[in-house]
């Protein structure tokens, strides 16, 4: 099974310069490749962009050192690990730019269009779909003495989940119905098909080389399509940053990928971390 996914992942991804692994079961993809960006014995270790997929993790984790159910064959668990010149402030910014790869890379196999809660959650047909966390390692200065950050975006996304965890923060979704699944007789779309068209949207986002987003990362196309399928854009929300938490409405999504809030006051504000839900009152 690992053969065939790895032989998927290399025909969609379309790029040699990407080390692959897949896995049968892991912890956790992001901490693999930690793990790999801290070894300075590994060859790999900042240099060429991974991929790093596995078909189950016992623990799996999202933001706030949650967990994130990740049973076997039924979801896709994936980092993607690239090093950058970045500043680490940038994480929400590529947090975003996940966000959008995964969402367009879904349409683009599927037709189906998720809708992105901020920051890093995407969400089909009221559910919760896919979670993405985006961590840093720094590395060792080059030689020249220019800083290295590697940057590991953990995305994972419910394929064909049928029981979750009681108690979940939010109703959960799956990407495909039974009856689509029945109708396909098994999981409608290859797993390393999907994971290998998400990391190459993601790498040429950051690259400056999509086609789609020319701009890049840092770019207004990008930003538009974020703003476009803003889950919460026009939401009165409950709003928690550090021990505050407080209500108000969002207005929009700002160039660095702040929400726009408007206050019960009348006033605005930006949130720039933290959690924000929309209520249903």
């Amino acid at each position: 099974m690992t053969a065939i996914i790895r032989r998927d992942i290399e025909a969609s991804l379309g790029r040699a310069d990407v080390t692959v692994h897949v896995f049968d079961e892991l912890p956790s993809t992001n901490d693999y490749e930690k793990a790999c960006a801290l070894d300075e014995s590994d060859a790999r270790a900042g240099l060429a962009p991974t991929l790093c997929l596995s078909r189950a993790q016992t623990g799996g984790r999202g933001r706030m050192g949650r967990s994130f159910h990740s049973p076997a064959d039924s979801g896709l668990y994936l980092t993607v690990a690239y090093t950058t010149s970045a500043p680490l402030g940038d994480a929400v910014r590529v947090t975003a730019g996940a966000a959008v790869a995964t969402a367009t890379a879904i349409h683009a196999l599927t037709g189906k269009q998720p809708r992105i809660k901020w920051v890093n959650d995407l969400y089909l047909d009221g559910g919760k779909l896919c979670g993405i966390l985006t961590e840093a390692v720094t590395l060792p200065p080059t030689a020249e003495g220019l800083s290295r950050t590697r940057m590991l975006v953990g995305i994972g996304v419910n394929l064909t989940t049928r029981a979750f965890p009681e108690g979940l923060r939010a109703p959960a979704a799956s990407l495909f119905t039974p009856a689509e699944e029945a109708a396909a007789g098994g999981l409608p779309l290859s797993v390393g098909t999907l994971a290998g068209e998400i990391a190459r949207r993601l790498l040429a986002l950051v690259e400056n080389t999509s086609p789609e987003f020319p701009d890049g990362l840092f770019g207004n196309a990008c930003l538009s399509y974020y703003r476009a399928h803003s889950l919460l854009t026009g939401c009165r929300v409950s709003c928690t940053r550090g021990d505050e938490q407080f209500c108000a409405v969002t207005e929009d999504v700002d160039d660095a990928y702040r929400l726009i809030l408007r206050m019960e006051d009348g006033s605005r504000r930006l949130l720039d971390s933290g959690e924000a839900s929309a209520r249903a009152d």
